[in-house]
C-alpha cells in the first residue's frame, strides 16, 4: 500500500502501518527520510516498543531515521488487521514528495521474510 498525496502537499507526520501479519511479526527494520529542510521532532513506537524498539541511526534532530523492532516476547501474533508500527513527526511541514520510506527487513514468527508491500507510509 502506498500513500497518496498531491505534488504540492506538505506533511508533518508519517504513520507507518503494517497491513496484517498472517504469520505474526518477529522483527522489522526501516528507514524514513526527507530530502526537504525538515528535521524529525518525535518518534513514537506503537506495535513494538520499549527495549524491543531501537533507533539505530539518525532520529530526533536529523532529517532521517533508521529504526528496528523485534518482538522478543511474542506479543504480535497472526492478524489480518492493520496496525501502526510507529509514527514519525517532523518539526515543521515538509513537502510530501520529499519524504521517502524504505522497509529493509520484515520477518514473520516463522523466521521467514514477508512482503514489504504490507507496510504503508501514511502522511498527514
Amino acid at each position: 500500500p502506498e500513500s497518496t498525496t498531491t505534488p504540492d502537499a506538505t506533511v508533518t507526520t508519517v504513520e507507518i502501518v503494517l497491513d496484517g501479519a498472517p504469520n505474526g511479526l518477529q522483527k522489522y527494520s526501516l528507514t524514513l527520510s526527507t530530502s526537504g529542510d525538515g528535521t524529525i521532532s518525535d518518534i513514537t513506537p506503537d506495535l513494538i516498543s520499549g527495549n524491543q524498539f531501537q533507533v539505530t541511526d539518525g532520529g530526533v534532530g536529523a532529517s532521517a531515521v533508521v529504526v528496528r523492532g523485534a518482538d522478543l516476547v511474542g506479543s504480535v501474533g497472526e492478524t489480518t488487521e492493520s496496525q501502526t508500527l510507529l509514527t514519525v513527526t517532523f518539526e515543521s511541514a515538509v513537502p510530501a514528495g520529499a519524504v521517502t520510506g524504505t522497509v529493509t527487513e520484515l520477518v514473520d514468527d516463522n523466521g521467514e521474510p514477508f512482503d514489504t508491500d504490507r507496510v504503508a507510509f501514511r502522511t498527514a
